[in-house]
């Protein structure tokens, strides 16, 4: 599976915990994401080592934070707050 779209999947997840938990707007923004990152074509670790954090921002839906989170899965190939999340509200 292409990074990208375990990206979408991984903030679609995201998207679905903070709605449980009632947090405005961050799951708008997490599903915005993945509908990106979804259809995504081009490779996004080649974008990362050629532009770094600036050219994850440039993703349409991905800001700052996001983008922070995409550097974090594509150097450890994982994403703490999501491991969190997942901890806490344990969803099938």
């Amino acid at each position: 599976m292409k990074e990208s779209k375990k990206l979408a999947r991984i903030f679609s997840e995201i998207s679905s915990y903070l709605t449980i938990q009632e947090i405005p707007f961050k799951p708008q923004a997490y599903q915005r994401a993945a509908g990106a990152l979804e259809v995504f074509s081009a490779d996004i670790r080649k974008i990362y080592q050629q532009e770094g954090r600036l050219g994850l921002e440039a993703i349409p839906g991905v800001g700052k934070s996001l983008a922070e989170k995409i550097e974090e899965y594509l150097e450890t190939g994982r994403i703490r707050y999501y491991e969190e999340l997942r901890k806490k509200l344990p969803v099938d």
